[in-house]
Protein backbone atom coordinates (compact mmCIF):
# COMPACT_ATOMS: atom_id res chain seq x y z
CA UNK A 1 0.00 0.00 0.00
CA UNK A 2 1.55 3.58 -0.86
CA UNK A 3 0.29 7.24 -0.16
CA UNK A 4 0.02 9.87 -2.77
CA UNK A 5 1.66 13.71 -2.23
CA UNK A 6 -0.33 15.36 -4.40
CA UNK A 7 1.28 19.09 -5.06
CA UNK A 8 -1.56 20.21 -6.56
CA UNK A 9 -4.31 19.04 -4.36
CA UNK A 10 -1.91 20.07 -0.96
CA UNK A 11 -1.79 16.76 0.74
CA UNK A 12 -0.16 16.68 3.45
CA UNK A 13 3.18 14.55 4.07
CA UNK A 14 2.32 10.46 3.56
CA UNK A 15 4.48 9.50 6.81
CA UNK A 16 2.52 11.93 9.11
CA UNK A 17 -0.82 10.44 7.37
CA UNK A 18 0.43 6.62 7.71
CA UNK A 19 0.85 7.66 11.58
CA UNK A 20 -2.33 9.96 12.26
CA UNK A 21 -5.06 7.89 9.99
CA UNK A 22 -4.58 4.56 8.98
CA UNK A 23 -7.54 4.45 6.00
CA UNK A 24 -5.45 7.28 4.10
CA UNK A 25 -3.46 5.22 2.17
CA UNK A 26 -3.72 4.39 -1.45
CA UNK A 27 -3.40 0.96 -3.30
CA UNK A 28 -0.47 0.63 -5.72
CA UNK A 29 -2.33 1.12 -8.62
CA UNK A 30 -4.30 3.65 -7.12
CA UNK A 31 -1.40 5.59 -6.43
CA UNK A 32 0.38 4.77 -9.68
CA UNK A 33 -2.63 6.00 -12.08
CA UNK A 34 -3.03 9.34 -10.00
CA UNK A 35 0.65 10.03 -10.25
CA UNK A 36 0.22 9.22 -13.79
CA UNK A 37 -2.34 12.19 -14.10
CA UNK A 38 -0.24 14.27 -11.87
CA UNK A 39 2.38 13.97 -14.19
CA UNK A 40 0.01 15.12 -17.37
CA UNK A 41 -1.21 18.23 -15.36
CA UNK A 42 2.61 19.23 -14.67
CA UNK A 43 3.33 18.78 -18.47
CA UNK A 44 0.50 20.85 -19.23
CA UNK A 45 -1.52 18.35 -20.17
CA UNK A 46 -4.48 19.43 -18.72
CA UNK A 47 -7.06 18.23 -20.84
CA UNK A 48 -5.84 14.69 -21.15
CA UNK A 49 -6.04 14.87 -17.08
CA UNK A 50 -9.50 16.05 -16.90
CA UNK A 51 -9.99 13.05 -19.54
CA UNK A 52 -8.42 10.48 -16.78
CA UNK A 53 -9.72 12.12 -13.76
CA UNK A 54 -13.30 12.20 -15.26
CA UNK A 55 -12.80 8.32 -15.88
CA UNK A 56 -10.94 7.55 -12.62
CA UNK A 57 -13.80 8.95 -10.64
CA UNK A 58 -16.26 7.30 -12.23
CA UNK A 59 -14.67 3.69 -11.57
CA UNK A 60 -14.99 2.10 -7.24
CA UNK A 61 -11.61 3.04 -5.40
CA UNK A 62 -10.76 3.79 -1.63
CA UNK A 63 -12.46 6.40 -0.53
CA UNK A 64 -9.34 8.48 0.14
CA UNK A 65 -9.00 7.83 -3.71
CA UNK A 66 -12.11 8.94 -4.62
CA UNK A 67 -12.32 12.24 -2.44
CA UNK A 68 -8.28 12.82 -4.36
CA UNK A 69 -9.65 12.31 -7.92
CA UNK A 70 -12.39 14.70 -7.13
CA UNK A 71 -10.41 17.36 -5.98
CA UNK A 72 -7.67 16.98 -8.79
CA UNK A 73 -10.78 16.96 -10.67
CA UNK A 74 -12.18 20.70 -9.07
CA UNK A 75 -8.69 21.92 -9.46
CA UNK A 76 -8.51 21.99 -13.01
CA UNK A 77 -11.97 23.28 -13.21
CA UNK A 78 -11.03 25.84 -11.07
CA UNK A 79 -7.95 27.09 -12.98
CA UNK A 80 -10.09 26.64 -16.04
CA UNK A 81 -12.93 28.97 -14.16
CA UNK A 82 -15.52 26.10 -14.98
CA UNK A 83 -16.41 27.23 -12.02
CA UNK A 84 -20.13 25.65 -11.28
CA UNK A 85 -18.39 22.76 -12.69
CA UNK A 86 -15.78 22.94 -9.47
CA UNK A 87 -17.85 23.66 -7.14
CA UNK A 88 -19.77 20.50 -7.89
CA UNK A 89 -16.23 18.55 -7.63
CA UNK A 90 -15.57 19.90 -4.64
CA UNK A 91 -18.69 19.31 -2.66
CA UNK A 92 -18.32 15.54 -4.06
CA UNK A 93 -14.52 15.48 -2.36
CA UNK A 94 -15.66 16.99 0.60
CA UNK A 95 -18.18 13.90 1.21
CA UNK A 96 -14.88 11.89 2.25
CA UNK A 97 -15.22 12.89 6.19
CA UNK A 98 -11.73 11.97 6.90
CA UNK A 99 -10.78 14.25 4.35
CA UNK A 100 -7.48 16.12 6.19
CA UNK A 101 -7.93 19.70 7.21
CA UNK A 102 -5.38 20.63 5.11
CA UNK A 103 -7.31 19.57 1.75
CA UNK A 104 -10.33 21.06 3.62
CA UNK A 105 -8.85 24.39 3.79
CA UNK A 106 -7.31 23.99 0.07
CA UNK A 107 -10.50 23.35 -1.23
CA UNK A 108 -12.11 26.13 1.02
CA UNK A 109 -9.89 28.31 -0.37
CA UNK A 110 -10.98 27.61 -3.87
CA UNK A 111 -14.83 27.38 -3.09
CA UNK A 112 -15.69 31.20 -1.46
CA UNK A 113 -13.77 32.49 -4.44
CA UNK A 114 -15.76 29.99 -6.73
CA UNK A 115 -19.05 31.29 -5.02
CA UNK A 116 -18.10 34.54 -5.43
CA UNK A 117 -17.75 34.25 -9.60
CA UNK A 118 -21.47 32.52 -9.24
CA UNK A 119 -22.96 35.49 -7.06
CA UNK A 120 -23.70 33.26 -4.39
CA UNK A 121 -22.50 36.00 -1.95
CA UNK A 122 -23.75 34.05 1.67
CA UNK A 123 -22.35 30.96 0.18
CA UNK A 124 -18.97 32.52 -0.27
CA UNK A 125 -19.11 34.39 3.38
CA UNK A 126 -19.74 30.78 4.07
CA UNK A 127 -16.85 28.93 2.47
CA UNK A 128 -14.24 31.94 3.55
CA UNK A 129 -15.25 31.08 7.60
CA UNK A 130 -15.05 27.39 6.76
CA UNK A 131 -11.44 27.92 5.62
CA UNK A 132 -10.69 30.09 8.44
CA UNK A 133 -11.41 26.93 10.93
CA UNK A 134 -9.98 24.18 8.74
CA UNK A 135 -6.59 26.45 7.44
CA UNK A 136 -3.14 25.48 8.48
CA UNK A 137 -0.75 28.57 9.61
CA UNK A 138 0.80 27.92 6.76
CA UNK A 139 -2.41 28.69 4.45
CA UNK A 140 -3.49 31.78 6.20
CA UNK A 141 -0.50 33.33 5.33
CA UNK A 142 -1.11 33.00 2.21
CA UNK A 143 -4.01 34.61 1.94
CA UNK A 144 -3.85 37.22 -0.07
CA UNK A 145 -5.07 41.06 0.00
CA UNK A 146 -7.83 39.93 -3.29
CA UNK A 147 -8.91 37.42 -1.26
CA UNK A 148 -9.93 39.99 1.85
CA UNK A 149 -11.22 42.29 -1.15
CA UNK A 150 -13.56 38.88 -2.59
CA UNK A 151 -14.96 38.61 0.71
CA UNK A 152 -15.36 42.51 1.43
CA UNK A 153 -17.51 42.20 -1.84
CA UNK A 154 -19.51 39.35 -0.92
CA UNK A 155 -20.60 41.51 2.69
CA UNK A 156 -21.03 44.40 0.81
CA UNK A 157 -23.25 42.85 -1.80
CA UNK A 158 -25.51 41.71 1.54
CA UNK A 159 -25.17 45.39 2.34
CA UNK A 160 -23.46 44.01 5.46
CA UNK A 161 -21.21 47.62 5.33
CA UNK A 162 -19.04 46.84 9.06
CA UNK A 163 -17.98 43.94 8.04
CA UNK A 164 -16.84 44.57 4.29
CA UNK A 165 -15.29 47.71 5.69
CA UNK A 166 -13.31 45.48 8.27
CA UNK A 167 -11.83 42.98 5.21
CA UNK A 168 -11.52 45.69 2.55
CA UNK A 169 -9.34 47.27 5.45
CA UNK A 170 -7.34 44.03 5.86
CA UNK A 171 -6.99 44.12 2.23
CA UNK A 172 -5.80 48.03 1.94
CA UNK A 173 -3.32 47.06 4.52
CA UNK A 174 -1.70 44.12 2.74
CA UNK A 175 -0.97 45.91 -0.19
CA UNK A 176 1.64 49.44 -0.40
CA UNK A 177 0.42 50.71 -3.35
CA UNK A 178 -3.80 50.73 -3.63
CA UNK A 179 -5.22 49.85 -7.13
CA UNK A 180 -7.39 53.01 -8.03
CA UNK A 181 -10.28 50.27 -7.77
CA UNK A 182 -10.13 49.79 -4.45
CA UNK A 183 -10.99 53.37 -3.55
CA UNK A 184 -14.00 52.67 -5.23
CA UNK A 185 -14.48 50.00 -3.48
CA UNK A 186 -13.96 50.92 -0.43
CA UNK A 187 -16.00 54.54 -0.63
CA UNK A 188 -19.14 52.07 -2.09
CA UNK A 189 -19.43 50.63 1.50
CA UNK A 190 -17.87 53.44 3.95
CA UNK A 191 -20.22 55.63 2.38
CA UNK A 192 -22.89 54.19 3.97
CA UNK A 193 -21.97 54.13 7.91
CA UNK A 194 -19.30 57.12 8.14
CA UNK A 195 -19.78 60.50 8.75
CA UNK A 196 -19.96 63.19 6.36
CA UNK A 197 -16.40 64.55 6.87
CA UNK A 198 -14.78 60.60 6.39
CA UNK A 199 -16.69 60.62 3.33
CA UNK A 200 -15.58 64.12 2.31
CA UNK A 201 -12.10 62.73 2.93
CA UNK A 202 -12.58 59.71 0.76
CA UNK A 203 -14.57 61.27 -2.18
CA UNK A 204 -11.62 64.03 -2.50
CA UNK A 205 -8.74 61.79 -3.62
CA UNK A 206 -11.13 59.53 -5.75
CA UNK A 207 -12.25 62.69 -7.65
CA UNK A 208 -8.49 63.06 -8.26
CA UNK A 209 -8.18 59.47 -9.97
CA UNK A 210 -11.17 59.78 -11.55
CA UNK A 211 -11.71 63.72 -12.37
CA UNK A 212 -13.79 62.48 -15.03
CA UNK A 213 -16.29 60.86 -13.06
CA UNK A 214 -18.94 62.67 -12.67
CA UNK A 215 -20.71 60.42 -9.66
CA UNK A 216 -17.89 61.39 -7.29
CA UNK A 217 -18.15 65.05 -8.12
CA UNK A 218 -21.97 64.23 -7.69
CA UNK A 219 -21.56 62.28 -4.26
CA UNK A 220 -19.01 65.26 -2.75
CA UNK A 221 -21.85 68.45 -3.71
CA UNK A 222 -24.26 66.12 -1.61
CA UNK A 223 -22.10 65.48 0.98
CA UNK A 224 -21.35 69.66 1.30
CA UNK A 225 -25.38 70.13 1.23
CA UNK A 226 -26.30 67.99 3.87
CA UNK A 227 -24.61 69.89 6.06
CA UNK A 228 -25.83 73.25 3.95
CA UNK A 229 -22.16 73.78 3.19
CA UNK A 230 -23.84 75.50 0.05
CA UNK A 231 -21.14 77.58 -1.27
CA UNK A 232 -18.93 74.57 -1.10
CA UNK A 233 -21.89 72.93 -2.83
CA UNK A 234 -21.87 75.26 -5.41
CA UNK A 235 -18.08 75.30 -5.98
CA UNK A 236 -17.58 71.82 -6.47
CA UNK A 237 -20.46 71.32 -9.42
CA UNK A 238 -18.60 74.67 -11.16
CA UNK A 239 -15.45 72.95 -10.75
CA UNK A 240 -16.67 69.77 -12.07
CA UNK A 241 -18.52 71.83 -14.79
CA UNK A 242 -15.49 73.47 -15.67
CA UNK A 243 -13.51 70.04 -15.91
CA UNK A 244 -15.70 68.75 -18.35
CA UNK A 245 -17.22 65.96 -15.55
CA UNK A 246 -20.61 67.68 -15.49
CA UNK A 247 -22.67 66.69 -18.31
CA UNK A 248 -26.38 65.14 -17.42
CA UNK A 249 -28.62 68.05 -17.81
CA UNK A 250 -30.40 67.99 -14.90
CA UNK A 251 -27.44 68.53 -12.89
CA UNK A 252 -26.29 71.69 -14.91
CA UNK A 253 -29.80 73.32 -14.33
CA UNK A 254 -29.00 72.17 -10.35
CA UNK A 255 -25.70 74.00 -10.96
CA UNK A 256 -27.44 76.93 -12.58
CA UNK A 257 -30.02 77.44 -9.72
CA UNK A 258 -27.69 76.77 -6.90
CA UNK A 259 -25.34 79.84 -8.57
CA UNK A 260 -28.50 81.90 -8.30
CA UNK A 261 -29.28 80.84 -4.93
CA UNK A 262 -25.56 82.37 -3.92
CA UNK A 263 -26.13 85.21 -5.83
CA UNK A 264 -24.17 85.08 -8.92
CA UNK A 265 -26.95 84.88 -11.25
CA UNK A 266 -24.56 86.23 -14.23
CA UNK A 267 -22.27 83.33 -13.71
CA UNK A 268 -25.32 80.56 -13.47
CA UNK A 269 -26.19 82.50 -17.14
CA UNK A 270 -22.58 81.39 -18.40
CA UNK A 271 -23.35 77.92 -17.18
CA UNK A 272 -26.56 77.28 -18.55
CA UNK A 273 -25.25 79.16 -22.27
CA UNK A 274 -21.84 77.48 -22.09
CA UNK A 275 -24.21 73.81 -21.71
CA UNK A 276 -26.19 74.46 -24.58
CA UNK A 277 -22.88 74.90 -27.23
CA UNK A 278 -21.96 72.12 -26.20
CA UNK A 279 -25.44 70.70 -26.86
CA UNK A 280 -25.41 69.49 -23.19
CA UNK A 281 -29.04 71.09 -22.59
CA UNK A 282 -31.59 71.27 -25.33
CA UNK A 283 -33.68 74.43 -25.45
CA UNK A 284 -36.75 72.37 -23.91
CA UNK A 285 -39.68 74.89 -22.25
CA UNK A 286 -38.14 73.94 -18.41
CA UNK A 287 -34.22 75.17 -19.72
CA UNK A 288 -35.98 78.23 -21.32
CA UNK A 289 -37.96 79.15 -18.32
CA UNK A 290 -34.63 78.74 -16.13
CA UNK A 291 -32.69 80.60 -18.66
CA UNK A 292 -35.07 83.29 -18.81
CA UNK A 293 -35.76 83.97 -15.00
CA UNK A 294 -31.44 84.45 -14.92
CA UNK A 295 -31.55 87.07 -17.60
CA UNK A 296 -34.19 88.63 -15.39
CA UNK A 297 -32.47 87.84 -12.31
CA UNK A 298 -28.63 89.33 -13.54
CA UNK A 299 -30.37 92.37 -15.05
CA UNK A 300 -30.10 90.93 -18.78
CA UNK A 301 -33.14 92.27 -20.18
CA UNK A 302 -32.56 92.27 -23.47
CA UNK A 303 -31.49 88.74 -23.44
CA UNK A 304 -34.14 87.80 -21.68
CA UNK A 305 -36.81 89.22 -24.17
CA UNK A 306 -34.63 87.62 -27.25
CA UNK A 307 -34.92 84.33 -25.84
CA UNK A 308 -38.79 84.54 -25.39
CA UNK A 309 -39.22 86.17 -28.79
CA UNK A 310 -37.40 83.16 -30.03
CA UNK A 311 -39.72 80.48 -28.19
CA UNK A 312 -42.92 82.38 -29.27
CA UNK A 313 -41.51 81.55 -33.00
CA UNK A 314 -40.59 77.99 -32.23
CA UNK A 315 -42.16 77.15 -29.60
CA UNK A 316 -45.63 75.37 -29.79
CA UNK A 317 -48.61 76.49 -27.23
CA UNK A 318 -46.06 78.73 -25.92
CA UNK A 319 -47.46 79.77 -22.76
CA UNK A 320 -45.36 82.39 -20.84
CA UNK A 321 -47.02 85.63 -22.80
CA UNK A 322 -47.28 87.21 -19.25
CA UNK A 323 -43.77 87.49 -18.54
CA UNK A 324 -43.45 88.35 -22.23
CA UNK A 325 -45.61 91.33 -21.86
CA UNK A 326 -43.91 92.46 -18.18
CA UNK A 327 -40.48 93.00 -20.56
CA UNK A 328 -41.87 94.45 -23.74
CA UNK A 329 -43.67 97.20 -20.81
CA UNK A 330 -40.45 97.15 -19.10
CA UNK A 331 -38.56 98.53 -22.09
CA UNK A 332 -41.19 100.23 -23.15
CA UNK A 333 -42.35 98.65 -26.08
CA UNK A 334 -46.16 99.45 -25.90
CA UNK A 335 -47.42 97.79 -28.91
CA UNK A 336 -45.94 94.46 -28.25
CA UNK A 337 -46.39 94.40 -24.81
CA UNK A 338 -50.25 95.35 -25.30
CA UNK A 339 -50.31 91.94 -27.85
CA UNK A 340 -48.53 90.15 -25.70
CA UNK A 341 -50.57 90.53 -23.17
CA UNK A 342 -53.99 90.00 -25.00
CA UNK A 343 -52.84 86.64 -25.83
CA UNK A 344 -52.96 85.42 -21.90
CA UNK A 345 -55.94 83.26 -21.49
CA UNK A 346 -59.01 85.27 -21.15
CA UNK A 347 -59.83 84.16 -17.33
CA UNK A 348 -56.70 85.88 -16.30
CA UNK A 349 -56.90 88.90 -18.21
CA UNK A 350 -59.85 89.59 -16.77
CA UNK A 351 -59.42 89.04 -13.37
CA UNK A 352 -55.53 89.81 -12.45
CA UNK A 353 -54.68 93.25 -11.86
CA UNK A 354 -51.08 92.98 -13.13
CA UNK A 355 -52.40 92.14 -16.50
CA UNK A 356 -55.26 95.00 -16.84
CA UNK A 357 -52.03 97.69 -16.19
CA UNK A 358 -50.27 96.75 -18.80
CA UNK A 359 -53.02 96.81 -21.14
CA UNK A 360 -53.70 100.21 -19.29
CA UNK A 361 -50.68 101.72 -19.34
CA UNK A 362 -49.71 100.36 -22.88
CA UNK A 363 -52.85 101.90 -24.53
CA UNK A 364 -52.62 104.83 -23.09
CA UNK A 365 -49.02 105.61 -24.09
CA UNK A 366 -50.30 104.39 -27.39
CA UNK A 367 -53.34 107.22 -26.92
CA UNK A 368 -56.10 104.58 -27.61
CA UNK A 369 -57.81 106.71 -25.02
CA UNK A 370 -60.72 104.47 -25.06
CA UNK A 371 -59.34 101.13 -24.44
CA UNK A 372 -56.68 102.43 -21.45
CA UNK A 373 -60.00 103.45 -19.60
CA UNK A 374 -61.89 100.50 -20.25
CA UNK A 375 -58.47 98.48 -18.44
CA UNK A 376 -58.15 101.23 -16.16
CA UNK A 377 -61.84 101.01 -14.91
CA UNK A 378 -61.88 96.90 -14.72
CA UNK A 379 -58.79 97.31 -12.13
CA UNK A 380 -60.88 99.68 -10.26
CA UNK A 381 -63.22 96.92 -9.99
CA UNK A 382 -60.94 94.66 -8.97
CA UNK A 383 -59.04 96.70 -6.07
CA UNK A 384 -61.53 99.98 -5.98
CA UNK A 385 -58.57 101.63 -3.93
CA UNK A 386 -55.92 100.82 -6.71
CA UNK A 387 -53.76 104.71 -6.68
CA UNK A 388 -52.42 104.45 -10.18
CA UNK A 389 -55.50 103.72 -11.88
CA UNK A 390 -57.18 106.17 -9.98
CA UNK A 391 -54.89 108.80 -11.13
CA UNK A 392 -54.88 107.19 -14.72
CA UNK A 393 -58.71 107.75 -15.06
CA UNK A 394 -58.30 111.48 -13.87
CA UNK A 395 -56.16 112.18 -16.75
CA UNK A 396 -57.68 110.58 -19.32
CA UNK A 397 -61.00 112.57 -18.38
Amino acid sequence: MLTLLCSLCLVVSPVVLAKTVKSLVLSVAEHKRLSAIESDIQGDKSALAHVALTAFVQRSHSAYAQALGWQMLAMLDYKAHRWSAAKRHFTQALRFSKLPAVNKGKIYSALFQIEYHLKDWQGSIDNWLLLQKYATNTQRKALTANNYLVISDSYRELQQWHRAKKHMQKALKMTAAHPAQWRQRQWSIERHINTTAQNIALLKPLIELYPQQERYWLALALQYKSTAQTARMSATLHTAFINGALKTAANILWLANSLSEQGNPALAVEVIESAQRQALIDENPKAVALLTHLYIKAKMFDDALALLESSVRHEAGFANHELLAQLYFNRQRWESAYDSAMQIAPEQIATQVSIQLILGVSSMQLKHTTMAKAHFSRILELAPSHLLARQAMSQLH
